[in-house]
């Protein structure tokens, strides 16, 4: 059966959101010591390819635990954006040009075409939803939506940050322009329970058509977020899951 990854690998290298701490991949023990291999993960939840929870934005928000477990896997479809150049703001006339086919599915996907730049501060430079777009998904059922950008907003005005060593939150939040980091679309989404999955990769080789999907997350104390191993299956053909909006 084939299967499309669509997830980043986690290592000491890997590229997350300004604010966020790099992880931190360890050997504990070694087949040279202590007769196995064991790594030790200090990482956060919003680490590579992960998936934001309404906990992450709100107190009283759900987390990911307080989803069952078929929330994650289901039909998606990609919407196209990759030529609509850099921090370019997906409009609710871009979204609902797809109402039709989005009713049929529970996910959808946005290739923004900024995968290339992953690794670069021009990576934060990716198209992004503006607030009546994200509502837009919420309005046709879909409950999960995934980007290849590093947020489903706009997070431009972390490609310009004051380069800093070894920054807290605070000394991102005081040296970006933070008029040009938004909420409004993780606002819009996770307020109606509609999930969003960050750090999607390989994006180019899924199907036009409608695919299964599955974005699992970790199952983790108070899950604000999770990383996820993203995965495509396009053999798979079911139906849209009835009754979870």
């Amino acid at each position: 059966m084939k299967i499309i990854d669509l997830t980043r690998e986690i290592n000491n290298s890997t590229q997350v959101c300004p604010c966020d701490r790099t992880p931190v991949v360890e050997h504990y023990a070694t087949t040279e010591e202590e007769g196995v291999n064991v790594k030790f993960l200090k990482i956060g939840t919003h680490t590579a390819t992960h998936i934001d929870a309404p906990y992450h934005i709100s107190k009283t928000g759900k987390t990911l635990n307080d989803f069952p477990a078929d929330w994650f896997v289901g039909m998606g479809m990609v919407l196209d954006f990759s030529s609509k150049g850099e921090m370019y703001k997906i409009t609710r006339e871009d979204i609902m040009a797809y109402e039709e086919e989005l009713r049929q599915v529970d996910f959808a996907i946005l290739n923004t075409g900024w995968e290339p730049y992953y690794g670069t501060w021009d990576f934060f430079r990716h198209p992004y939803l503006s607030e009546e777009a994200a509502k837009a998904f919420t309005e046709v059922g879909i409950r999960i939506v995934g980007t290849d950008g590093s947020s489903a907003d706009a997070a431009f005005g972390f490609s310009t940050a004051k380069r800093l060593s070894n920054p807290s939150f605070m000394d991102i939040l005081e040296n970006m322009e933070r008029e040009n980091v938004r909420n409004e679309a993780h606002t819009a989404l996770l307020g109606c329970d509609c999930l969003i999955v960050e750090y999607l990769c390989n994006l180019e080789n899924l199907p036009k058509e409608p695919a299964f999907y599955s974005f699992l997350p970790l199952k983790i104390e108070e899950a604000d977020g999770s990383p996820v191993r993203a995965i495509c299956m396009p053999e798979i053909k079911i139906k849209k899951t009835e009754g979870k909006k």
